[in-house]
């Protein structure tokens, strides 16, 4: 007689079933925690991803354009004339922005020295006194 060996169908026990029953859930919680990690995984890539595109998107460009933006010096100066106040970027110096001087600008400063300014307070100051005193005397 020939004999073979074939995968049939067979009835469970109830044992067999409740063991079964009990794998499948553990499977299950498995497939659930490995699909979690999975997202966290992917979500991480992702903003990787993003990241190095938002940087590449930058660079691209800087070298289309052949120019980037960076820090630079940059100082007001006024033009009298026109009333206006220029920023001029130090590096290069070209003109950044320009706008109209404000009444405070308009005001030139003399250039009188501390000393020199210090004399002039103390000449008005006694001519005060002495009006003062003059009206006090003649009152």
């Amino acid at each position: 007689m020939l004999q073979e060996t074939r995968t049939l169908a067979v009835l469970l026990t109830e044992e067999e079933l409740r063991i079964k029953a009990d794998e499948l859930a553990h499977v299950w919680l498995d497939m659930a925690k490995v699909e979690e990690e999975k997202k966290a995984v992917n979500s991480r890539y992702k903003s990787q991803l993003d990241e190095l595109m938002q940087k590449a998107s930058g660079l691209s460009d800087e070298v289309a354009e052949r120019r980037a933006y960076r820090p630079v010096v940059c100082e007001w100066r006024p033009e009298y004339v026109s009333q206006q106040m220029f920023c001029i970027r130090t590096d290069a110096e070209e003109i950044v922005e320009k706008r109209t001087m404000t009444k405070d600008e308009l005001q030139l400063e003399l250039p009188i020295s501390s000393a020199r300014r210090r004399h002039k307070k103390a000449e008005v100051a006694e001519a005060i006194d002495q009006v003062l005193e003059g009206e006090e005397d003649g009152n």
